[in-house]
């Protein structure tokens, strides 16, 4: 019954539209569509060509992953995604201003093949997924110090680098 999984080390990296519902409250469903589309097919891409893998998207959020060691690679794709996604918002002319915020963690992770046949995917659960996904609330561009200590070389201004360790206090209070 059960599908095959690994415990293994990566960079989770969560993207999400601020203002998203806002920015598109004065355009038709088809033209938040076309949007939306074109947001997949003009930003999304980047982190692939950076060494990521997208691993899905959800409405204005998308999962991707690095391996470790390609964190300077992410860090640069997502400065590249959010510079794109701004030129984009220009064409748009949302209703109010929206922004691209990223949020990455490093540690280990369980991977695998998930969900019922008919949509079974490659995906991640672990605490470096719960703690990128609780980033994004509060930040822009944020990463945990692992990242940070991980990605040597990489340019870090305007990225705020967030916690002592992988864990992130419970939001639930």
């Amino acid at each position: 019954m059960g599908s095959e999984c690994e415990a293994r080390e990566l960079l989770v990296c969560f993207v999400d539209i601020k203002k998203w519902l806002r920015g598109t409250s004065t355009k038709s469903a088809q033209e938040t569509f076309r949007c939306l589309t074109e947001i997949y097919e003009k930003v999304l891409p980047i982190a692939e060509e950076h060494g990521g893998q997208l691993l899905k998207v959800i409405g204005d959020a998308a999962l991707i992953v690095w391996e470790p060691g390609d964190t300077k690679r992410a860090i640069e794709a997502a400065r590249i995604m959010r510079a794109e996604f701004a030129k984009l918002q220009e064409k748009f002319q949302p209703a109010e201003p929206m922004q691209m915020s990223v949020a990455m963690a490093l540690g280990p992770v369980i991977a695998g093949e998930m969900g019922p046949p008919s949509i079974r995917r490659f995906d991640v659960i672990g605490e470096p997924v719960n703690t990128a996904a609780v980033m994004l609330r509060g930040h822009d561009f944020a990463i945990t110090q692992q990242v940070a200590a991980a990605a040597e070389g990489a340019e870090l201004t305007g990225i705020e680098i967030v916690m002592e360790s992988g864990r992130m206090p419970d939001p639930r209070g």
